[in-house]
């Protein structure tokens, strides 16, 4: 929330968000509009990643996987899954400071022009995203909890 309205206060009355080819913006959004829907998308992601953890946190692992060693460890598997929640949602909001960053840049030239091309940043949030998602299911089957005595 602190990036968004830090950079609320740079942007102009109409926000470029789209941009044709060469370029040139093709699509804007009022400045508060922009506000309003980015505080909407970040308290929503906030929202349902909380309630995914608690999900996570409720679900009786021993049920479903009765053999696996992270069943047996409740302490150990629920610091996992707090973790892991809290390394998505932290990919995420890092994702999202960007491209307000980038955004912000884009309408701080008059002209606002894409000069850059932005394609990087969707491929490292892509791979950065699917790496987080595949993590935890490759930690519960393939690594062991430390055991707790």
């Amino acid at each position: 929330m602190g990036m968004i309205l830090f950079t609320y206060t740079d942007f102009p009355e109409l926000v470029a968000v789209e941009f044709d080819s060469a370029g040139k913006p093709s699509g804007f959004l009022d400045k508060e509009k922009f506000f309003y829907l980015n505080a909407g998308i970040v308290l929503g992601l906030n929202l349902l990643i909380g309630l995914l953890k608690n999900q996570l946190l409720k679900l009786d692992f021993s049920r479903l996987v009765p053999q696996s060693i992270w069943a047996q460890q409740r302490v150990a598997l629920s610091t996992l899954l707090i973790s892991w929640t809290d390394a998505l949602l932290s990919v995420i909001h890092s994702f999202f400071i960007f491209i307000l960053l980038g955004l912000r840049n884009i309408n701080a030239d008059t002209d606002q022009l894409l000069t850059i091309n932005m394609n990087w940043l969707l491929l490292i949030g892509a791979v950065l995203l699917l790496g987080v998602l595949f993590s935890l299911p490759l930690l519960l089957f393939y690594t062991n909890p430390k055991v707790t005595d």
